[in-house]
């Protein structure tokens, strides 16, 4: 086909009829991931009631990680395949106007995590190492330092030296 020319109507028929069950074809628009990422953030300040020590009734927040809330987006849209990684990796490289979203997503969940397990709605242990898988949480290490001299009055080269 030369340059310009057009497919005839027949081409086009094959075209599309070659499309059908085709995993590689493209599927993912800007409208329908703005639409996934929109409906993201909705989803995050989901609430629901935990039931605690005591039988005692209170409120938290129903997703405090990201795979509970992908697998519930995989019911929201039945009709794609719905991964971490496309969120975290294929729509945000492909779309980058959405990591802003993305990055809404993520704090919101590790709030979620957070208050969740401050309040006692979800192990603490399991609270603790999702924050530090998945939200870069560490444990804080202090040291203190019980030299009393101070002053350290000698070059680079000098304290080589003596450590030797």
């Amino acid at each position: 086909m030369k340059k310009g020319e057009k497919h005839t109507k027949k081409t086009k028929e094959q075209i599309s009829h070659s499309m059908i069950d085709n995993s590689n074809a493209e599927v993912w628009t800007i409208e329908d991931a703005n639409s996934l990422f929109d409906k993201a953030l909705e989803m995050v300040s989901d609430e629901e009631i935990y039931i605690v020590a005591g039988g005692i009734k209170v409120n938290g927040f129903k997703y405090d990680f990201i795979g509970e809330l992908i697998r519930d987006l995989k019911h929201e849209f039945e009709h794609k395949k719905i991964y971490r990684d496309l969120l975290n990796n294929y729509l945000i490289n492909k779309f980058p106007e959405l990591k802003s979203k993305y990055n809404q997503i993520l704090n919101e969940i590790e709030t979620n995590c957070f208050h969740n397990t401050k309040k006692g709605n979800i192990n603490t242990a399991a609270g603790i190492v999702n924050l530090k898988s998945n939200h870069k949480w560490t444990d804080r290490i202090e040291s203190k330092n019980e030299n009393d001299n101070t002053n350290i009055n000698i070059s680079p080269i000098e304290w080589v030296k003596r450590s030797k």
